[in-house]
């Protein structure tokens, strides 16, 4: 199995800045915000080509702005390596 399959850890930490202070109804104060993420994946198939990944990430403006309501994103990627 594990000839076929390998798994992955993906984590970072950095700055984000932004064309717009707000998405939708939520407004960060300032277009610009602090990033963590981390996520987990597999790359699988014939030279492991194929990849499933699960990624938590987390934006803030670190109280910067009179307003920080900080967002979450949870994504799922599926993706062809080649």
């Amino acid at each position: 199995f594990s000839q076929i399959v390998n798994s992955f850890v993906e984590v970072g930490l950095g700055a984000h800045l932004h064309t717009e202070d707000g998405i939708d109804d939520e407004n960060f104060d300032i277009p610009f915000a602090f990033g963590s993420h981390i996520g987990l994946g597999l790359n699988f198939g014939s030279r492991k080509k194929m990849e499933v990944m699960y990624r938590f990430q987390h934006l803030s403006n670190a109280s910067l702005g009179d307003d920080n309501p900080g967002i979450n994103f949870h994504l799922l990627q599926l993706g062809v390596n080649f």
